[in-house]
């Protein structure tokens, strides 16, 4: 397995990638980000509209969920 995912720690991912990135709709997505289940994607220029994720950002995210779905098999055995 790809230690990253397939993706780039310093790669900039827009918005509209979110849906494919962490499999949810924008409505989904939005709630979670809200709730801090996911990471909050950052303004590329102050005060603009264009909102990006990190590669690193997405990869630590991903990591995270994979523990903890470890952690829970691990209990349940």
């Amino acid at each position: 397995m790809d230690e990253n995912f397939g993706l780039d720690p310093g790669a900039a991912y827009r918005w509209r990638e979110g849906p494919r990135l962490f499999g949810l709709q924008k409505s989904q997505l939005s709630e979670a980000i809200r709730a801090g289940l996911i990471p909050a994607p950052f303004a590329v220029v102050e005060g603009g509209k264009a909102k990006i994720w990190l590669g690193e950002q997405i990869i630590q995210h991903r990591r995270e969920r994979i523990a903890a779905a470890r952690k829970l098999r691990e209990e349940a055995a």
